[in-house]
């Protein structure tokens, strides 16, 4: 009909097929960001994952670092109440 009204009307689809086109490229181009971003997210995901086992495991390091060092103060402070002193050797034997 709407030929038949202007009589410069294209006799062809080729402005359908051009934003068909452009339509399907950007749909294309969407996807693959979403895709793009999927993988990100799955890399960050890993990466903090590793973060918090390496803070943790230095957390638990410390506080061993920190149990052992009490457990060593201890046993220096139970042998200097017996008497004995770390470090010397007793020099009136070796004369």
């Amino acid at each position: 009909m709407m030929r038949k009204i202007v009589n410069d009307y294209p006799q062809d689809n080729f402005q359908s097929l051009i934003g068909g086109g452009v339509a399907l490229i950007l749909g294309f181009v969407i996807f693959l960001f979403g895709i793009l971003a999927d993988r990100i997210g799955g890399l960050r995901r890993v990466s903090e994952e590793v973060l918090y086992r390496a803070r943790a495991h230095e957390v638990a390091d410390e506080e061993w670092r920190r149990n052992l060092s009490a457990r060593l103060d201890q046993l220096e402070q139970a042998l200097l109440e017996d008497g004995l002193e770390l470090g010397r050797t007793d020099q009136t034997h070796e004369r």
